[in-house]
């Protein structure tokens, strides 16, 4: 478990930086923004590169001058005093990147003992404390797609996710990402119910493109997958067929 989830701070002379529980800057630039976020800080503080390599949470700098915004930015990174050991009189606090609790009691990847709200009611955290979210690994599954269930439905399943496009044929086995079987889930479409004599009124929504769950794959047999249909596409394209 990496670190970099514990907090601690280091003073100077003139400002207060926040580091890791370790006295060390952030790893990378994502773990110290995360934190940022979470701590809710971001209206007043920033993250700066830190002097020993790294990043580090320090109070925004005055905009009255922007050279000397740019002169104590410089004084920060290279001539910053020697770390000190984070100080005994206050515990490190354990952050969970589900809800946002801390803790001083937890050690890193605990469970967390916090709550969310999800589908509309109150649950237990599924989150550990100081584990990092850009570390969790992406559940691949086995599915079949349904046939067209009317005349204007596409010939094949399209699912986008940031802008990745996947194009599925139905009525085939086929392994796909996490990510795309959400999208699948959450495509949801409007059936409506009409009566003689009364307003129409919304059935239940049905999924726009139904499918069938076999089992879980792997990223391995995602990626073949998908080479290999970006490759017929590609030939599609370029009349090579």
């Amino acid at each position: 478990m990496p670190e970099d989830k514990q907090i601690s701070e280091q003073e100077t002379e003139e400002q207060v930086f926040i580091l890791s529980n370790a006295g060390k800057p952030f790893k990378t630039e994502h773990t110290a923004q995360f934190t940022l976020k979470k701590k809710k800080l971001e209206a007043t503080h920033e993250v700066v590169p830190y002097s020993d390599g790294g990043f580090a949470i320090r109070e925004k700098v005055d905009k009255v001058d922007d050279g000397l915004k740019v002169e104590n930015e410089k004084q920060s990174a290279e001539s910053l005093p020697p770390q000190e050991p984070p100080r005994a009189d206050k515990p490190a606090r354990v952050l969970c990147p589900i809800c946002g609790r801390t803790s001083t009691t937890a050690n890193m990847g605990d469970k967390c003992e916090g709550s969310i709200i999800k589908d509309g009611y109150k649950q237990d955290c599924p989150g550990k404390y100081g584990e990092d979210p850009s570390l969790k690994i992406e559940k691949y599954y086995w599915v079949k797609f349904g046939p067209k269930s009317h005349p204007n439905d596409m010939e094949n399943v399209e699912l986008s996710c940031n802008g990745e496009l996947l194009q599925i044929e139905r009525m085939k086995d086929v392994c796909i990402a996490g990510r795309f079987k959400e999208i699948a889930d959450h495509a949801l479409q409007k059936k409506w119910d009409k009566k003689p004599g009364e307003e129409r009124k919304i059935k239940a929504p049905i999924q726009t493109f139904p499918y069938s769950l076999i089992k879980e794959g792997t990223r391995e047999e995602f990626v073949s997958m998908k080479k290999a249909g970006d490759q017929i596409t590609q030939k599609h394209l370029t009349g090579t067929e």
